[in-house]
């Protein structure tokens, strides 16, 4: 299956509603049937959010779901890492709402 692939740098705000207008050429990489419709927000390691498409984060999870035994530290990633998630879907202008919690926890402010 191949999932949207996305490059280059995207000067980004959020506005007083807390809503991220996600570029153009990004929405119209995105197939719904493949992608998903909704994106998963990740707390990433290095105190940024990261995005992922719904589909793409779900074979993740499926990757990790099919090692024959996880060791302790994949399961300990495992919870930690699912954990700190939330999925958001975009309205029809192409706007997700981050949650508060991420920017809180990002330190992001509206630039």
């Amino acid at each position: 299956m191949a999932f949207a692939i996305f490059r280059g740098f995207f000067p980004l705000a959020i506005d007083e509603k807390n809503r991220l207008l996600i570029p153009a050429n990004i929405r119209r990489a995105i197939n719904a049937e493949v992608d998903g419709e909704s994106f998963i927000v990740k707390r990433g390691g290095n105190t940024r959010p990261w995005l992922y498409c719904k589909k793409y984060d779900d074979s993740l999870a499926q990757n990790l779901a099919n090692e024959i035994a996880p060791g302790s530290e994949t399961q300990d990633f495992e919870q930690l890492f699912y954990a700190m998630t939330d999925e958001v879907a975009w309205d029809k202008q192409g706007r997700m709402v981050v949650p508060q919690a991420v920017i809180d926890w990002a330190k992001l402010d509206k630039d």
